[in-house]
């Protein structure tokens, strides 16, 4: 590894770069869900079965679509703030993506964040998805 000859004080500023990147993620703000309770988790169980769009793309468990990531699990391959962002405004959380934006009032978004990360589950998804995993948008400027 090469030697970088860091003073005391640049050492300490790159430590408390990377610690907190590592704690939200470039961009994301710290989101700590509260711990929802069995009336809640059946709440918003039934916003996503019945009212939301989310399981027309989705697969959470046995139901739904196949076009966007699986929900199930997602609390192990992403940050809360992410989840949370990605449900408040898919195409800041994630540029390039088709996931539409559905306007919840916050109190929604915290709800259905929480319950993704509280529900759990396990990754079924043959790759992890991240951040940088999804592609730039198409250019519109057509054939080069």
């Amino acid at each position: 590894m090469p030697d970088f000859r860091l003073s005391a004080q640049e050492l300490a500023a790159a430590l408390s770069f990377l610690q907190e990147i590592s704690a939200t993620g470039p961009g994301f703000p710290v989101y700590e869900p509260a711990r929802l309770s069995p009336f809640s988790m059946a709440k918003a169980e039934a916003l996503i079965d019945e009212e939301l769009p989310c399981l027309g793309c989705h697969q959470l468990g046995d139901e739904a679509g196949r076009i966007g990531p699986f929900l199930d699990g997602v609390g192990q391959r992403l940050r809360p703030g992410v989840v949370r962002a990605i449900i408040q405004d898919p195409a800041s959380a994630l540029p390039g993506t088709i996931m539409p934006r559905s306007p919840l009032p916050v109190e929604r978004v915290d709800l259905m964040a929480a319950f993704l990360l509280e529900r759990g589950g396990d990754w079924l998804g043959s790759e992890v998805v991240t951040v940088s995993s999804v592609p730039p948008p198409a250019s519109s400027s057509g054939p080069p």
